[in-house]
């Protein structure tokens, strides 16, 4: 089974599949802004998937996939809360030293205390989190390369693939172009604004699968 996270209805037009590596600095502004801005602008006709894709490259991101995958079973809001500050904070982990075992450490710590706040099982948070099992998230990366990704970020929309940072105004015409395609009409022409780097509207549709 591939680990993923999904925020929209099932009933959606437009699937918009992400492949999320929590290390990746690209990866959190994708996250902070684009997503958020899809969400504002599309509502219930967008539909995203995460799935993880940690890249051998960095040093912890595996660690951060099972550890918020652990969280995620437990927890959804749990588990975005803990993605959303590993994204925001990525380049403070391991201190100055850039220590593996110290990031390992604070990462465990960040979910582990998501986990309290939003009261999950404890023992069986600590018990994932200790057992460290790979297996969803190494069925992920295998799913994405299978569909030729090489790098993060990576995303599809409607299986249309999109490698790295490209502008929002180019993203919404792929979903406007998306829309049409499926006999939808998109909202009115993109207007540009500033985007909140904590945007509520994603995080309050998203749930766990």
């Amino acid at each position: 089974m591939i680990a993923q996270l999904v925020g929209g209805p099932p009933t959606a037009p437009v699937v918009i599949v992400d492949y999320d590596d929590l290390e990746c600095p690209f990866c959190g502004r994708l996250h902070a802004e684009l997503f958020p801005a899809l969400t504002d602008r599309y509502g219930d006709q967008v539909r995203v998937v995460y799935r993880s894709f940690p890249s051998e490259g960095h040093s912890w991101a595996m660690h951060a996939a099972v550890d918020t995958d652990c969280l995620g079973a437990e927890s959804a809001p749990a588990y975005w809360a803990a993605v959303d500050q590993i994204h925001a904070h990525a380049a403070e982990y391991g201190g100055k030293e850039r220590s593996l075992v110290k990031a390992q450490q604070e990462l465990d710590a960040i979910v582990t205390d998501e986990g309290h706040a939003f009261h999950v099982d404890a023992s069986a948070l600590e018990a994932c989190i200790k057992k460290q099992d790979t297996t969803k998230q190494n069925a992920s990366v295998r799913s994405g390369i299978e569909l030729g990704v090489s790098k993060t970020p990576t995303f599809f929309i409607n299986g249309a693939k999109i490698d790295g940072a490209v502008p929002i105004t180019f993203v919404f015409e792929m979903v406007d172009s998306a829309l049409k395609a499926e006999g939808r009409v998109p909202p009115t022409p993109h207007q540009e604004k500033l985007v909140s780097p904590r945007a509520s509207a994603f995080s309050n549709k998203r749930e766990h699968r």
